[in-house]
């Protein structure tokens, strides 16, 4: 199975007001697993606009979406995560999306659909100091198997 594990955390009020975004990633291609990680930081990041941080924008960006590839990409809410991308950027990522959250309610799971509540149905460990992208991946298996 091949996929891709989207993650993005915003610090801030706002996507527009954050201080930093951190996109993380997670490439599974069978049993090849690659990870993606960026920091975006600054204040008021979408409304910069200096000639070089335009520049790494456009490499983090460009980095993302071949990372991407045209592989589906899979989140706790993923519609969230690739608006965020979609409105950062200013692109539009056409890849087929997949839903911890949607696909729990389609294995007929009625609980909270929260992270950690997805997490502790499915028994899959969750810590705030581990990799979010393991985690994600790790209940999505869990999901599937169920």
């Amino acid at each position: 199975m091949k996929y891709v594990i989207l993650k993005i955390e915003t610090y801030g009020l706002s996507l527009e007001a954050a201080s930093t975004i951190h996109i993380s990633a997670l490439r599974v291609e069978d049993d090849t697993e690659i990870e993606f990680h960026r920091y975006i930081e600054g204040v008021g990041i979408l409304g910069f606009c200096d000639k070089n941080w335009r520049a790494y924008l456009d490499t983090v960006r460009d980095s993302l979406l071949s990372f991407i590839g045209d592989l589906p990409v899979v989140g706790h809410n993923i519609d969230q995560d690739v608006a965020l991308i979609n409105k950062c950027f200013n692109i539009v990522i056409p890849n087929k999306k997949i839903s911890l959250m949607e696909l729990a309610r389609s294995h007929n799971y009625s609980g909270s659909l929260k992270f950690r509540a997805l997490c502790k149905h499915y028994k899959v460990p969750y810590y705030m100091h581990y990799n979010n992208v393991k985690i994600t991946d790790m209940l999505f298996r869990a999901i599937l198997e169920s």
